[in-house]
């Protein structure tokens, strides 16, 4: 986070621990741990910063595949409901969902 501040200039940082409530592949999965995660805008990009619960989760899938970089990129809508069954019958299903609290109850579809 530091080089992001120091060197780009993205900051501050929020930094938040949490124990999600997982979904992956239609299956709920039960964290034993809190991840970290940490948020800064810049402009109208919100970089997350992810240091994953230990046990299943796409997120440690890809660590293991593919090692640190680019997981995902995160569009706010009006009706991800909505949004969720075009994805469907496009033949595009959620591999995990993720529901945490900020101020309000959120819900991610990845």
């Amino acid at each position: 986070m530091e080089n992001y501040w120091v060197t780009l200039g993205i900051g501050p940082w929020t930094i938040a621990r949490a124990k999600p409530e997982l979904t992956i592949r239609g299956k709920p999965v039960e964290v034993a741990m809190s991840g970290r995660f940490a948020m800064a805008q810049s402009g109208h990009i919100e970089l997350e910063l992810i240091e994953p619960p230990e046990g299943p989760s796409i997120w440690n899938e890809f660590l293991e595949k593919r090692g640190e970089g680019l997981h995902h990129v995160r569009s706010e809508v009006e009706n991800p409901d909505a949004v969720l069954a075009t994805f469907k019958e496009m033949g595009i299903d959620v591999l995990m969902s993720v529901k945490t609290r900020r101020e309000h109850l959120l819900l991610h579809g990845y």
